[in-house]
């Protein structure tokens, strides 16, 4: 999540001297892993506590709900006390968090995920605005550099999940991440620097500006959006594990492996963004990305074995891959320099997302007894954000270019 507009950031040191850089970007790696952490030991944690599918949709409840509320106090603390403080806090809470996550029951899993998802609600718009504000000229290449460290994480984390399945060593992985979380949080806080300062303060001169109705109708359907994205994002990926065990398909190693092919697609998709959207009109490729997730998610359904999972999550991953990110830069394209006052609630609302319809998956799994017929929840998603993405103001405005296209770096996202 990025809760400012980079472009209206002064200008700061030049990348290279930027002394905390190569830790934000350790950090982010670590954040991409924490992020994406649930859905790849799902079946390992079920099975360690003894729960269904409605108490393990719970997991994500807690991390997406701590995480919106670690977003909307990052503001204050880094107005208050600076990068610094909201960031070695957060990696505090995160690495605590999942270090101890399957060290006791349910209900002290609960507990770990609310830290770890807080903790992530703090680092992810503090280090956004951290990188940004280091150089205002080449703002967009740092934070896209920023977003591949977070998908590096997401796409490592279910291979690292499905090595220490195999061998019956959760434990380790968990204890190796919320370490690695603490030590960039202890190096962060010896940084000197930018990252010791507050955030620049921006020009508020349209803070008393009303909206116009179609500004109001906007908002709707981009919160909509935002809502059903990171829902449905979170839906797909955070259970896959967890359907590839119930339909016993492959091992339980594989099982954790199952999200790499859905984080990895999204991973390349956004690689492949700069070039497919310097040749193609953004709106047909979100309505396009829209219902290929959606064929991706009704694959996933109707499959029989391991490599139809693999085959439907890959092509979930890549149709969502440039979705968001077009309608960030759509947003931003839109509202102009009035963008930075609606952001907040946007990714708030993306954070609820999360936190809802995960939950719901489970919840309907639990009802029904089959996670097969809960999947049906994420593909309504897609087609509703499909309906959303012909509004004819949202389509409307000038053409964005590549260039403006800036993958946002967390699920609630990511």
């Amino acid at each position: 999540m990025n809760p400012s507009e980079p472009a209206a950031i002064p200008a700061g040191p030049e990348p290279g001297r930027h002394p905390g850089t190569l830790w934000l970007h350790a950090g982010f790696v670590v954040t991409g892993m924490a992020t994406v952490l649930l859905g790849p030991i799902l079946p390992t944690l079920q099975n360690s506590w003894k729960i269904g599918d409605a108490r393990a949709g719970l997991l994500f409840t807690a991390q997406f709900s701590s995480s919106t509320a670690g977003v909307l106090a990052s503001s204050w603390l880094m107005r208050r006390w600076g990068f610094r403080a909201c960031l070695v806090i957060g990696y505090l809470l995160a690495g605590a968090g999942v270090a101890t996550l399957n060290r006791g029951s349910w209900a002290t899993g609960m507990v770990s995920a609310s830290a770890f998802g807080a903790g992530l609600g703090l680092v992810i718009p503090a280090t956004n605005l951290a990188v940004a504000q280091s150089s205002e000229r080449r703002s967009s290449a740092r934070l896209s550099w920023l977003n591949l460290a977070w998908g590096i994480g997401a796409v490592t984390l279910p291979l690292l999940a499905g090595a220490f399945v195999r061998i019956g060593r959760l434990d380790w992985l968990l204890a190796a991440t919320g370490t690695a979380a603490i030590l960039v949080a202890l190096r962060l806080g010896t940084l000197p620097g930018e990252i010791a300062r507050p955030p620049a303060k921006r020009p508020a001169a349209d803070e008393n500006a009303t909206q116009t109705r179609t500004e109001i109708g906007l908002l709707v359907v981009l919160s909509a959006f935002f809502f059903l994205y990171v829902g449905a994002e979170n839906g797909i990926g955070g259970w896959l594990a967890a359907y590839a065990r119930s339909m016993r398909a492959g091992t339980p190693a594989e099982w954790a492996l199952a999200p790499f092919f859905f984080w990895g697609a999204v991973l390349a998709g956004r690689a492949l963004a700069p070039a497919v959207l310097q040749e193609t009109n953004e709106m047909r490729v979100g309505r396009a990305g829209l219902a290929t997730a959606a064929v991706g998610c009704v694959a996933l359904v109707f499959a029989r074995g391991f490599t139809g999972v693999a085959a439907g999550a890959a092509a979930s991953g890549l149709g969502l891959s440039m979705v968001f990110p077009i309608s960030i830069a759509r947003f931003s394209s839109l509202f102009g320099e009035r963008a930075a006052r609606f952001v907040g609630v946007l990714f708030a609302l993306a954070g609820a997302g999360g936190a809802v319809m995960p939950w719901a998956v489970g919840y309907t799994a639990s009802r029904t007894g089959q996670l097969r017929t809960a999947l049906w929840i994420p593909v309504a998603a897609c087609v509703v954000m499909v309906g959303l993405f012909f509004n004819r103001t949202l389509s409307a405005g000038r053409s964005l270019s590549a260039a403006t296209i800036k993958p946002p770096t967390s699920r609630a996202e990511g």
